[in-house]
């Protein structure tokens, strides 16, 4: 039965009660917080990695006219049943959207392929907004994903990018050596802010707006970031090497999908409620504006009703 097995986001059943998942009830889950700023209705949105859906049931109740979900088959990812993920998932998924009573594409994206390469060739287009959240630091390159799901973007559209992050002004990636940063057995890496503030401009997304959690020791956390996508890099007036990179190294030019650089799809997606859109640092941002308290929440958590339309 679905209520006996492992699931890792909290649902609401027909009787009232729920499936229950692995977060608190009252933590917040950022993107779910950031995707609620966004205007969607007659959109074509993507979540990577999208477990049983959270996400993308939110987005077609939303009223994006076209909604894509996708997950990667790994082999015996579930010890305990013997399944593969897309296997375990796939009856969750069902049940999901006929408790919200909408639907959406959920595409399997074999393992190892880039998930670009995939949809693109299988006709799946550019999107409108592209969530690519609590992945990054479960793989052993985050700049492999990063290029991955950039071709996916219209220009002009967003991306919701959220991760594990260290609160420092430095160029740097941390190792989780021995367990110290987080137990997790798949985690490896937490790039301070600043340096995923760098990767993301490296990869044409202009950080627009975020939020962001501590933890403790405060100089860790989750950041989630809406950005923008523009058509070129974004460096900094004294950076001369990003451009140069970006589009003339052999992982960008193999892997960052410039195949559909220069003519991509343009889109005019928005924020819900008027405002001034401009780039923000994340490392300034940070230390100037208070964080979205991790704990203690009632909207936006990982608990998905049937209510629910954000």
């Amino acid at each position: 039965m679905l209520s006996d097995i492992w699931w890792y986001y909290t649902v609401e059943r027909e009787d009232g009660g729920f499936y229950q998942g692995v977060y608190p009830d009252d933590m917040i889950l950022l993107p779910r917080a950031n995707l609620a700023k966004l205007d969607l209705r007659g959109r074509k949105c993507l979540d990577v990695c999208t477990m049983e859906g959270l996400m993308p049931t939110l987005m077609a109740k939303a009223g994006a006219a076209e909604v894509v979900a996708c997950d990667s088959a790994r082999p015996s990812g579930y010890p305990l049943t013997g399944n593969d993920t897309i296997s375990e998932m796939t009856p969750k998924i069902a049940e999901v959207k006929r408790l919200a009573g909408v639907d959406w594409r959920y595409e399997v994206v074999p393992e190892r392929v880039p998930v670009a390469q995939h949809l693109l060739s299988h006709g799946f287009g550019q999107f409108d907004l592209v969530n690519l959240s609590g992945l990054l630091y479960h793989v052993f390159s985050p700049m492999h994903w990063l290029g991955a799901i950039r071709p996916l973007i219209r220009d002009g559209g967003f991306a919701i990018i959220s991760t594990n992050v260290a609160y420092y002004d430095s160029p740097v990636m941390a190792f989780n050596e021995m367990g110290s940063l987080q137990p997790n057995l798949t985690t490896y890496w937490y790039p301070t802010i600043s340096l995923f503030d760098y990767l993301l401009r490296y990869f044409r997304l202009c950080p627009v707006d975020a939020l962001y959690s501590r933890s403790q020791p405060p100089d860790k956390g989750y950041a989630s970031i809406i950005c923008r996508a523009l058509p070129d890099v974004i460096p900094d007036p004294q950076d001369t090497w990003m451009r140069e990179s970006a589009w003339h190294s052999w992982d960008s030019m193999w892997y960052g999908g410039l195949e559909v650089a220069g003519r991509s799809e343009a889109t005019d997606i928005r924020f819900k409620a008027p405002v001034e859109e401009r780039r923000i640092a994340l490392f300034p941002f940070t230390e100037q504006v208070a964080e979205t308290p991790f704990l203690g929440n009632t909207k936006h958590t990982a608990i998905l009703r049937r209510a629910d339309t954000e």
